[in-house]
């Protein structure tokens, strides 16, 4: 039952961009407003279907945004099948316009996923670089869907560390004036090592 349900809320935004979108702003505008952010910085990630929405940003080309990691998110914005459950019909399509050409996209995938076969792939690549848009494409050996879910049959523990890793290198590179704290596990319990330049050789 709840999955179908989460199905349902998924593909409610996956067959209707233009509301998808209209949320994907509001979340961005209501983030910045927070007491605790900074509104001169602005990075996204999203695990699974949270991937896809990080992407549907650089798709729409909203402003401000310097960053997305998206973690076994799958590449393109369209409803789900479930295996007693067909997918529903397309309700709008805006064309994509990825105004945002500072926008830097970071892709943690899993080499076995199976929502991200091959072809997703390469759409995904032209379709970036078609954009101008700089993204890098982080594929991890032997890693399936869902790596990042502790209770997840396809959690990976080394992929999960390595993905945070590169989210964390990324967020360093937009913002090196911004020091990052460590913390010694990640939201999914995986260990993660200290700062590179506070390990002891």
């Amino acid at each position: 039952q709840h999955r179908h349900g989460a199905f349902a809320a998924m593909n409610a935004m996956l067959s209707d961009w233009a509301k998808f979108r209209r949320f994907l702003r509001a979340w961005i505008v209501a983030g910045k407003s927070h007491s605790a952010a900074c509104s001169e910085r602005c990075g996204a990630i999203g695990y699974c279907f949270g991937g896809c929405a990080v992407l549907e940003m650089v798709r729409d080309g909203i402003p401000g945004v310097q960053g997305v990691v998206s973690f076994h998110g799958v590449l393109s914005s369209y409803p789900q099948a479930l295996p007693d459950t067909p997918a529903p019909p397309m309700v709008s399509t805006p064309s994509n316009s990825y105004a945002n050409k500072d926008v830097v996209v970071y892709i943690e995938n899993g080499s076995d996923d199976h929502l991200v076969p091959d072809e997703a792939i390469r759409g995904f690549k032209d379709e970036m670089t078609g954009a101008g848009i700089n993204w890098k494409f982080s594929d991890y050996a032997d890693t399936a869907h869902g790596f990042s879910l502790l209770a997840d049959a396809g959690y990976h523990e080394l992929s999960d560390r390595r993905s945070v890793q590169e989210m964390l290198a990324l967020w360093a590179e937009l913002w090196p004036e911004v020091e990052q704290k460590y913390v010694a596990v990640n939201a999914a319990g995986t260990a993660m090592p200290p700062p590179v330049a506070s390990a002891k050789m």
